[in-house]
């Protein structure tokens, strides 16, 4: 029975055991991308372990283009937080420094808390200026670089891949591994794991003594899952046929079970998991698991509203970002001696985001939530008029209100 279906069968302790002295160890680009989401304490144990492989090493020539093609997008995208997180503990601030609007708070518990954000943005700015220096400089690169020299396939011409494409399509309808969760995208992405994959063939032709593929790709097209989600190991589907084409043994991991098994510290593998998991909640994920054949949200109009926890929380956090500088701008609106005439000024990027907001993400609200939304966008019209004193204390909180309303059923 085992040798008519390898890939339903678990290999055993001394099968393993044989793979993780003997196997070559590849990578997709997502684990060597993640290289610049660690703390350099975890990118240092990562880089260590693939280092006491270095003789196994080896990656699919599709799997090093993502990493360069990606590389600076990457870099580019952890600057993000050292922006948005100061500034909107900005904005907390400055509620709490109101002395006519709950929350209230002791006056030096708040003096003291200006103090610590002080500090803190400079530390924040530091930790930025080093990770901006990446674009020009990246040390990370290096490492890469004379890990893997020498060890890339080479790539595919242009009628391999051609045929891979057309053989992708068949398969993909018969939702043959890996890749199909791939399909609504364009050609020059949609084929790019059916691509690796075939590349991982061609070498375990030559190498027989297996092949381990470390990923952070979760999706169902990798992965054998229960309903809970819990993944056992590769598809059987992959399995039987690099047995079939290779006569080679197949085994995957993710990032943190690679790191286990190498008997990295567990604090190491904790924040490889964190890490993990945050870009699995990432509108990128999301974008893939509903199909997108666009990279932009306006082209999910037409898509049926998902019940995606992940997909609830990218629109909640969109609209969190929005909703706290619109209570900001209401708070500094609220004040006796308010200058109207700036703040005016500055609503008009505030219109623009909640019109920004309503375009990508109104077909997937709710009735009540669109009927706040609709009372949001007739208050903003008045937001941009002058307004009297009496107006904008009636106004001002009733707007507030609306945008907090939302707020509420959005997180819910």
């Amino acid at each position: 029975m085992k040798t008519l279906f390898p890939g339903y069968y678990e290999p055993s302790p001394e099968e393993f055991d044989r793979l993780w002295k003997e196997a070559i160890f590849t990578f997709d680009a997502n684990v060597l991308l993640n290289l610049y989401r660690y703390s350099p304490d975890t990118r240092d144990a990562l880089i260590s372990t693939l280092k006491s492989l270095q003789d196994r090493l080896w990656l699919p020539h599709q799997a090093a283009l993502e990493y360069h093609r990606n590389r600076l997008d990457s870099i580019s995208h952890e600057l993000n937080p050292y922006d948005d997180l100061p500034k909107s503990l900005r904005i907390a601030h400055a509620r709490l420094k109101s002395s006519t609007q709950h929350p209230f708070a002791e006056k030096e518990t708040v003096d003291g808390l200006g103090s610590l954000l002080d500090k803190l943005e400079k530390e924040l700015n530091a930790s930025k200026e080093r990770q901006t220096k990446l674009l020009r400089s990246d040390p990370i690169l290096a490492d890469v670089t004379t890990l893997f020299d020498g060890r890339v396939s080479a790539p595919f011409d242009s009628a391999k891949i051609d045929e891979i494409i057309k053989e992708g399509k068949e398969r993909y309808a018969k939702k043959i591994p890996p890749g199909y969760r791939d399909a609504s995208k364009p050609d020059d992405k949609a084929f790019g794991d059916l691509i690796i994959w075939k590349q991982l063939l061609e070498k375990a032709k030559q190498h027989t003594k297996g092949i381990i593929l470390v990923t952070n790709d979760a999706k169902e097209d990798w992965w054998q899952q229960l309903q809970n989600g819990e993944r056992l190991g590769p598809r059987p589907e992959l399995r039987h046929e690099m047995q079939e084409v290779a006569k080679s043994a197949f085994y995957m991991y993710s990032a943190e079970t690679f790191l286990e098994r190498a008997g990295v510290k567990p604090a190491v593998i904790q924040e490889v998991k964190d890490v993990a998991q945050e870009r699995r909640d990432t509108l990128e994920v999301i974008l893939t698991d509903y199909s997108r054949a666009s990279d932009t949200v306006t082209a999910t109009r037409t898509t049926p509203a998902p019940q995606s926890k992940l997909f609830r929380l990218v629109m909640l956090q969109e609209y969190q970002g929005i909703s706290l500088e619109i209570e900001e701008w209401c708070r500094r609106m609220l004040e006796p001696n308010a200058d109207q005439v700036s703040l005016l000024v500055s609503f008009v990027p505030l219109r623009g985001r909640i019109d920004e907001f309503e375009g990508k993400w109104s077909t997937f609200l709710s009735p009540a939530a669109l009927a706040l939304l609709k009372s949001i966008n007739q208050l903003s019209d008045t937001m941009m008029l002058r307004l009297t004193d009496s107006q904008r204390q009636k106004l001002v909180p009733a707007f507030r209100d609306n945008v907090l309303g939302l707020l509420n059923i959005v997180a819910h």
